[in-house]
Parts: structure tokens; sequence; C-alpha cells
């Protein structure tokens, strides 16, 4: 009975990892393929979707999952989108304790070993992202699971690996793995038996599993595509998920469970050898090391370590524990059942109330609906109902939602990456937000009627817009601006419902699995708020000081906070302190009426660090910082602070403050890995300390990454300093 309970909390733990608001990007460019193969009835050859890359070659080996995300779009919505990752994540848990059985020949495990099944599921909940990726975390653990039935039982059984072989290579490009599983059980059996004629048996079905592969877009180019995916991991590192060991944005606890599980692994081996003369199973050894070798090469492939050793681990663990016979005994072994049972209890209402993702700082929400702060739902709508202009430039990151949702729109450059563009295409567009000089000259070419970029980045290319005679910002909402070209007038467009789509059949599951689930996720700030600040970054001081006159929706609390912002950006323009104590006044009286806003806070601790109020200024970040630990503003001002705080003393740098920032700027490469001043920071920061190696590969990667001006030499010298 304990054993059952404790299974049963694994799988609601699986599916409380799965059940995420849906903001992945790559989800809606999918779903928009998947919806253009149904109605086209045919897979595309070449990029349809792009301005850039338009007529290239492209032969989609994702089409078949694709095509499974617009059915349940169409059936459901996109909010139900997480019902596939549920899918997918217990049929992954189910195949793990079945290899778990067959390992321990049916025995029951120790309450304590669910402990670390848990830490494995937490170690794959990264990526429970709705995905087509999920299809390779399934079929790998599936795959081993035929394997290992067969060997045990009847051969017909691998038979199996041949339909999923199939389903593979039209659903995911991580389809190689399927010949590397195959390939390796099959020699361990040429190993441990090589007389065993069984061993032609397996050879045949291994020989039709490569072969059955060719029904497959790609037909024989099948089998080159995996070395054009592994080429393509080593140079785009353009996202966190691509990152390898080197990177500082790598380290993520994900690392830590899979170096936990190897831990586990190596002891538990060990004690095989020395206590009971018995031998690991020789395939899940050597997968376990091509599994390690991966997860080095992309933090995206750590999952695939976790997947393949996580049942051997679970019982060599299990096995050190019956070594201690004391832990069978009761009342020990009620002790562990109670142990193993609470974690599970207080991991699953952490993720459902969003603890666990606000202590690991992830921008992660549990339930299904799409939040408007993350997907420019009133943007696609503004440009459907206004019949917006094309051709649409807009930033690599907003274009996937506006592919799915507005009519005849094309992309810049996408997320679709290296399958369709060029690393030098990839460049190229993020050099166009990031560079106004670089969005001149394409403008030049394709003469955009219409921008749109996401509101809080690219501040550069908003400046130039919002200055440019030729452009006219004509809606601005919660997530993105939108210029256009030869506009009827100035006035913005902010009439928009701003709302998290949440269905009420979606709210009521969501009740369900959380009964304190909020329904409303409140949002402080107003189209006012949006549209002051955009007047602000550009240095249009009286187009902002008119709109806490004039708009009305901004509720006076409001008013108040966006006051104080204008008195503090004066700072910079007057050096007067008579404009911060002005400010304080308008803060205080705000943070009365509403204690939750994190723009109080913020503006507070900014001010108290201007003044050199390092405490005060911590303490005023820390409330922030309960309130939204992932807001990308307040992590910057924390690794500022810090870093100040660090050289208050001008005889030597405080190494702890300094690792403070460190700390800091980790976080905010882990949310951003293109962020080449972070980069730049970061190195400074380690040079500070003496810890020179870190510091050069810092400079390194601000070089790569774009990296200008005279930090250049400086960046230069660090790492010269670390090569001498």
């Amino acid at each position: 009975m304990p054993n059952k309970v404790l299974r049963i909390l694994l799988y609601l733990i699986a599916v409380a990892f799965s059940i995420k608001s849906v903001k992945e990007p790559d989800i809606f460019w999918q779903t928009k393929i998947g919806h253009y193969i149904l109605q086209n009835l045919s897979i595309p050859k070449q990029d349809v979707f792009s301005i850039l890359a338009h007529g290239q070659p492209w032969t989609n080996i994702k089409w078949g999952f694709e095509v499974l995300m617009a059915l349940v779009d169409s059936a459901f919505g996109i909010i139900w989108m997480p019902l596939l990752q549920i899918l997918f994540s217990v049929l992954i848990v189910f195949f793990v304790l079945k290899i778990v059985s067959l390992l321990s020949n049916g025995k029951l495990l120790h309450p304590l070993s669910y402990l670390l099944l848990m830490f494995g599921i937490m170690g794959m909940a990264y990526r429970f992202n709705t995905r087509p990726e999920m299809v390779s975390h399934l079929f790998t653990i599936a795959l081993i699971y035929a394997w290992l039935f067969a060997k045990r039982n009847s051969i017909k059984f691998l038979l199996w690996v041949v339909p999923i072989q199939i389903l593979w290579c039209n659903m995911h490009d991580a389809y190689a793995l399927g010949y590397i599983i195959s390939g390796v059980f099959l020699l361990s059996c040429f190993v441990e038996d090589f007389k065993n004629k069984e061993n032609l048996k397996y050879l045949g079905i291994v020989v039709l599993q490569f072969l059955i592969s060719i029904i497959n877009p790609k037909f024989l180019g099948v089998f080159t595509q995996p070395f054009n995916t592994f080429s393509q991991v080593t140079e785009n590192k353009y996202t966190l998920e691509m990152q390898g060991i080197s990177s500082p944005a790598y380290w993520q606890k994900e690392v830590y469970i899979a170096a936990f599980m190897l831990l586990i692994l190596v002891a538990g081996i060990a004690f095989l050898f020395l206590k009971r003369k018995e031998k690991p199973n020789l395939a899940l050894v050597i997968l376990s090391l091509l599994t390690l070798y991966l997860a080095t090469s992309a933090f995206r492939n750590i999952v695939f370590f976790i997947i393949v050793s996580l049942p051997m681990a679970v019982i060599l663990f299990d096995k050190i524990i019956e070594e201690k016979e004391t832990f069978l005994r009761k009342p020990m072994m009620y002790v562990s059942i109670g142990i193993s049972a609470a974690f599970g209890l207080l991991l699953y209402a952490a993720i459902v109330t969003d603890s666990y993702y606000k202590f690991f700082n992830e921008r992660q929400q549990f339930g299904f609906y799409s939040g408007a702060a993350n997907n420019p739902s009133s943007t696609a709508d503004y440009l459907n109902r206004s019949n917006a202009a094309q051709p649409i430039y807009s930033d690599y990151l907003s274009s996937s939602y506006l592919l799915y949702a507005v009519k005849n729109f094309k992309t810049y450059v996408d997320l679709r990456d290296m399958d369709v563009f060029t690393k030098k295409q990839i460049m190229h567009g993020l050099y166009v937000s990031g560079s106004p000089d670089s969005f001149n000259a394409a403008d030049k070419k394709y003469n955009f009627q219409t921008v749109v970029l996401l509101r809080k980045q690219f501040i550069k290319l908003h400046y130039w817009l919002m200055n440019n005679p030729e452009f006219t910002l004509t809606h601005i909402d919660e997530c993105c601006a939108v210029y256009q070209k030869k506009s009827a007038g100035n006035v913005v467009d902010m009439d928009f419902k701003e709302a998290n789509i949440m269905s009420s059949a979606a709210s009521l599951f969501n009740h369900i699995l959380n009964p304190f689930f909020d329904s409303n996720k409140k949002n402080f700030e107003t189209p006012g708020d949006y549209l002051f600040e955009h007047y602000l970054n550009a240095g249009m001081r009286p187009e902002a000081i008119n709109i806490i006159k004039t708009e009305k929706r901004i509720p006076d609390a409001r008013k108040k906070i966006l006051t104080a912002e204008l008195l503090f950006d004066s700072i910079n323009i007057k050096q007067d302190k008579s404009y911060l104590d002005r400010a304080k006044i308008y803060l205080e009286k705000s943070k009365e009426i509403n204690p939750k806003d994190i723009q109080v806070y913020l503006d507070l601790g900014n001010i108290a660090k201007v003044e050199g109020e390092y405490i005060q200024a911590e303490k005023y970040f820390k409330t922030a910082e309960n309130i939204d630990a992932k807001d990308i503003i307040l992590l910057h001002y924390f690794a500022d602070l810090y870093m100040k705080w660090a050289t208050a003393n001008e005889v030597a740098a405080n190494p702890d403050y300094t690792k403070k920032a460190i700390s800091y700027y980790k976080r905010i490469i882990a949310d951003d890995p293109l962020d080449y001043k972070t980069y730049f920071s970061m190195g400074n920061a380690y040079d500070m300390i003496n810890e020179f190696g870190k510091a050069a590969k810092c400079m390194k990667a601000s070089l790569a990454l774009g990296l200008k001006g005279k930090d250049t030499n400086i960046a230069k010298e660090v790492i010269e300093k670390n090569e001498e």
C-alpha cells in the first residue's frame, strides 16, 4: 500500500510539472506549421514563413508532432497544449518504473528510493515544455524498456522498436538516439554471450529499425541529418538551452541533480563489485556514459542523462539501503515512508502554488492559461483589426506568436534557428533588433511598413523609432509596441482587453489541482504606464508629463509612482538632490496605497543606491524580490548595487559583495544568454577577485556576442592577463 501511494505521488508530481502557462515561443510557430500542413495536406520543402530565408530548402523533421499540436489547438485551444506534455510525462514515469521493476525482478522499492525518483523528475522537469523534444525523451526510455523486456522475456517484443523509430524520425530530430540505444544493446549482447544464436535475430531487428527510417520526408537524407543536428548544437549558442558546460549560464540546478545521479551510479557500481560481486547492466552503463557526454554539450541535453541513468541509479541506491538492515525494520520503515510522502506532498504543493518556480528563480507559472505579459495577444489583435500594412518587421522572440495569430504574417528571423537560417542570417537578425544602424539598412532593403518589438527589450531600437519622424508609435500594450510608417495620426491605440487567456474549463481544472489557484492574475501597470515609460526612455519628457496629467485610466497611486520616476530621471539632467527627496515622498505614499507594487521598491532602492545608502537599498530590493524574484530589472539593480558596494572602499574591492554581484549576473545570463554587456560586467567582477580564468571566459563570450567600442580593449586585456 505505501508503495502505491508513493507511485501515485510520482505521477502527480509529473503532471504538476507538465502544466505550465503557454508562453514558450516555439509552441506557436510549431502549431502554425501543423495547421499549414493540415490545410495543404503537404509538408513544406522550402521556407514559406520568413522574409530572410524565403525559398531556402527546408525539410521539417518535426512535422508529425506539429500536426499533433495543431489538432490539439483545433480541438481544445492553445492553452490546453500542456495536455500533450502530461501524456508524455506520465508515460516517461511509467516506463522508468517498469524498468526499475525489471531490474529488481519485481521487488518492492524501499520508500527512501522514491526520493531519488522525485529528484529525477525534478531534473527532467525543466524540459517539460510542450515541445516536440518530449518525443525523444519518451522514446529514449521506451526503447530501453523494449530491449530489457525482450531480453528477459520474448524477442518478439523487440519488434516494437520499428514503429517507435518510424514515429521518432517524423516527430523530432534526435531520432539518432534510437540507433545508438539499439546499437549499444546489440553490442552488449555480443559481449555478454558472443555465441548466442539469438544475437543474429537482434541484429536483424536493428538493421530493420535502421532501414525503416527512410519513411521520412528526407528519405535517405535521414541518415546524414544527425550529423547536421550535432553540428548545429556546436555552432548555435544563441539560447540558454544550447549553452555547453564551459558557459556560466549552463550551471543550473539540473546540472547538480545530474551530478548527484552520477555520484549514486559510481557509488552503487563500486558497491556491487566490492560487496556483492555483481555486475551492473552493461548496456545501461554505456548509455549513461554516452548521454553524460551529450549532457556536457548543451544544457537541454542534461535531461537525457537523467532519463537513462535514473532507473539504474534507483536500483543501486535501493541495494545500498538494503545493506543497512535497520532501515528495513519497524519503526524505521514507517519513518522512511513518512519522509518520502512528506517530501512528495511538499514538492507537489510547491509546484502548483508557483513556490517552486519562485525559489529557483524560474520564469514559469503553473496552470492552463496564456499570460498576456509573455504572448503578444493584444498586439496580434491590433494588427488584425487594423489590417496593418506589410511587410512587418518583428523581433525574433515575438515573431512566433505573430506567425501563429496574424493573417499573412511573415517573420524576419525566427526561432526555427539553424534548421532554416544560416548562422550569418541569425546573427544579422539579432543585430537588426539591437542596432538602429542595422535596422535602418534592412529597412532600406525591405521597406518595412510596420515594426513590432517587445516593449521591455531592444531599448536602442525603441529609442530610435520613437525619435524617427518616418515612424509613429501606433499601439502599445503589456507585451509589445507597434510602429508604423505613414500613419494617419499620432494617437496611440490603447483600446484593448489585456487579460490572461483562461477558459472556465481551464480555471476549473487549475482549481482541482490547486484549490487556491488565482484565476485573475493582476497587473498593477496600466496602458498609460506603458506609454509613459516609452516617452521617458525616448527622452520625450513633455509627452511623458502630459501622460501623467491627462491619462484618465491611470489610477492616482500609479500617477504618484510615475511622477516619482520622472523626478528620479530628472537627477540625470539637473543634478538636484531635491528631486530625489520629492520622489521619495511620492513613492512612500504610493507604497501605502499599494504595498505590492514592485516598481515602488525598485525606485526606492535605486534612490537609496544613488545616495550611497546600500543597506537600505538592499532592503528595498529584497522586498521587491519577495514580490517577483524573476523581474529582470531587479536582477540588474541587485548586481549594480553589489558592485557599487564592493568598490565603495577605494583601497580594495570587497570580495563578498563582488561574489553576490556575480550570482546575479549569472541569473541575468540564464535569462538572456546573448547579453554580452552582462558577460562583460561579470568578467570585470571575476577579474576584481583574481579569478582570471573565469574572467577570461566571460570576456571571450562578450566579444563573441558583439561587444564593441572601448570595452573591447578592456576585454582583451583581461584575456591576455589570464594567458600570462
